[in-house]
């Protein structure tokens, strides 16, 4: 499976904080934009550039992060579960 973003909203950088803010038809949907934090920020943009299975993303945050797997694989699903409950994200 693959992950991708969608169009449904754009990353900001507002007051130090990243915002997810609605796009489109989804700005009728959505009344409030998404405060992520710095990590989910960083995943969403790998996302984008291409690094599209969580697999890759996992591997590139041990990388990162200098963590093992098994301590970032919770915090991974928790990010990719919210954002595709929200919206941003959807598996293809």
């Amino acid at each position: 499976m693959k992950l991708q973003w969608t169009d449904r909203y754009e990353m900001r950088r507002i007051a130090g904080e990243f915002v997810l803010v609605p796009r489109g038809d989804w700005i009728l949907r959505i009344r409030e934009p998404l405060v992520i934090n710095e990590t989910a920020a960083e995943v969403l943009q790998m996302i984008r550039n291409g690094c599209d299975s969580k697999e890759l993303l996992l591997g590139q945050l041990c990388k990162e992060y200098e963590a093992t797997e098994t301590e970032i694989t919770e915090d991974l699903n928790g990010i990719l579960k919210k954002m595709q409950q929200s919206g941003v994200l959807f598996l293809i």
